[in-house]
């Protein structure tokens, strides 16, 4: 008696339809990997950016920033942070609509998620 999350017959893994939807899954990792990976370095970056920032902003006035003065503090953290997006945004089209994935990368992804199932 089959059970209920048995595939039918000739709907296994070697089904070159699901091999298929396992490579298109192991593509979108990838890609989805390689984006993640410089979004949280552009995080890091800006985290400590704006550290340095408000470090040295508060050398130079002696004080946080008081309402009512104007020019102590100027925000010109807006133009890395800019610089930094653009850059983000061509390195995720990069990723995701430009540079193809090797077939070792995709084998290799492939092999990591069937062992995350066993």
């Amino acid at each position: 008696m089959a059970g209920i999350f048995d595939s039918p017959e000739g709907y296994g893994l070697d089904t070159p339809a699901n091999e298929q939807f396992a490579r298109q899954q192991a593509i979108s990792q990838i890609e989805f990997r390689r984006f993640m990976v410089s979004a949280a370095w552009f995080s890091i970056g800006m985290v400590i950016l704006t550290a340095i920032l408000a470090a040295a902003k508060y050398h130079n006035a002696a004080s946080w920033p008081v309402p009512g003065i104007h020019e102590v503090w100027n925000s010109w953290i807006v133009y890395p942070l800019g610089a930094g997006l653009l850059i983000l945004t061509v390195r995720g089209w990069f990723v995701f609509g430009n540079k193809p994935t090797s077939e070792s990368e995709i084998r290799r992804e492939i092999e990591r998620r069937t062992s995350l199932r066993r």
